[in-house]
């Protein structure tokens, strides 16, 4: 929750639910860099209708790795990666239950000095648009959007299942009692020219 604690109203130019430092790594014997890449990022590389989830992993360049939707609407283009650590076989999981525009920004610190080598990954996840994002008047209070990181060792599959389970578990509201599950319908493409009706749609089902 963000809140405006002043006597006068204030523009929120940025506003990120989390930021933080994932790893710290090099320079100590126990926490070694391996693999080059040292890491590596996952995410929906496609963003075209037809191409929603095409995941892919791709090398984490040094330096600022900036993604986000700017489009007023998520869309196909989900608020979420993944970072797999080559070194230890870790993935973090970062999704931001959001819909407008969003960014993510992974910081590779990659430092070598001769033989040594120490690397720090950060990461931040926010709302994004034109400034002021919103201008809150004083005592004013916003809620940000909820964020939502985990941390696995294994696979993309193993990374994607503890996600399911997590808002299985803590996220979406349970059915009632004997109610089955919903059935969700995504005929667009067959009811574009059409007119929707309760019998065409069971028809449909």
């Amino acid at each position: 929750e963000l809140t405006n604690t002043g006597k006068h109203a204030a523009a929120v130019s940025e506003a990120y639910t989390w930021s933080g430092r994932l790893w710290m790594m090099g320079w100590w014997p126990e926490k070694p860099v391996r693999g080059e890449p040292a890491f590596q990022i996952g995410r929906f590389a496609q963003y075209a209708w037809g191409r929603e989830g095409d995941f892919a992993w791709e090398p984490l360049p040094r330096g600022m790795y900036s993604v986000g939707s700017a489009g007023g609407a998520s869309g196909w283009s989900r608020p979420f990666c993944m970072i797999r650590n080559n070194s230890t076989g870790e993935i973090v999981i970062a999704d931001l239950a959001w819909s407008g525009n969003w960014t993510l920004e992974v910081l590779n610190d990659d430092q070598r000095h001769g033989y040594a080598r120490r690397v720090e990954v950060y990461l931040r996840a926010g709302i994004s648009g034109p400034a002021p994002l919103r201008v809150l008047a004083a005592g004013e209070s916003v809620t940000l959007p909820p964020f939502h990181l985990g941390h696995v060792f294994g696979d993309v599959d193993a990374a994607a299942q503890s996600l399911h389970e997590h808002l299985r578990r803590s996220v979406l509201p349970p059915l009632p009692e004997g109610v089955p599950n919903l059935v969700c319908s995504n005929h667009y493409g067959y009811t574009e020219s059409e007119s929707v009706t309760d019998d065409y749609l069971l028809d449909e089902l």
